[in-house]
């Protein structure tokens, strides 16, 4: 998916939710050059029985269907009209495949996948998708932000983000996660004083 694009600043976006009347704006952003359509944010989310044999066309219904059934699943970032930005932010609960190896710590949202639109890479749009995905959080009721990145050299789970980005907004590393991923972790107000 998108990966980092420096954090250099841009001009701000307006960010929505990801629901049913979002959805169709979130399609146009999933199929456009470099879109993600053969995942549709399914890596993290989807149950055991979901990832067996499961296409890109398998893989949206099981999106729309969650989608649909109201559930909190990520934020939108849009220029002007445009869908440009998507960021998977969520109760860590709904991210089996990530919380099952984790503590069992209550009010963690995760954010689990970064894409920028190929058009608008190098704008700093995942620092600014960061920023949004920790205050949807937190008007949600969360009290830790995570998020799994891995270092700017990494082959594979770019689309996780990049740990530059992420300390540059001042979450910090609590462990390793397999061979590429570290956690980190933003403690929201409220809960104690700064990160980690």
């Amino acid at each position: 998916m998108g990966g980092s694009d420096g954090g250099r600043a841009t001009a701000p976006l307006r960010f929505a939710e990801l629901t049913p009347a979002t959805w169709p704006a979130f399609e146009a952003l999933f199929r456009a050059p470099g879109g993600p359509s053969f995942c549709w944010c399914m890596v993290w989310r989807a149950s055991p029985k979901e990832l067996g044999g499961a296409d890109g066309a398998t893989r949206r219904e099981a999106m729309a269907a969650r989608v649909a059934a109201g559930e909190t699943v990520g934020i939108l970032g849009f220029d002007g009209e445009e869908p440009v930005v998507w960021c998977s932010i969520a109760p860590r609960e709904s991210l089996p495949r990530l919380a099952a190896a984790r503590s069992a710590d209550r009010g963690v949202w995760t954010i689990a996948c970064l894409h920028v639109r190929r058009s608008h890479r190098g704008r700093g749009l995942t620092a600014a998708a960061n920023a949004a995905a920790v205050d949807f959080a937190r008007e949600r009721g969360a009290a830790h932000v995570e998020a799994h990145p891995v270092e700017w050299d990494a082959r594979s789970h770019r689309f996780l983000g990049f740990v530059s980005t992420f300390e540059r907004a001042g979450f910090t590393r609590i462990e390793r996660a397999g061979t590429r991923r570290s956690v980190y972790r933003l403690v929201l107000e409220g809960d104690g004083a700064g990160a980690e």
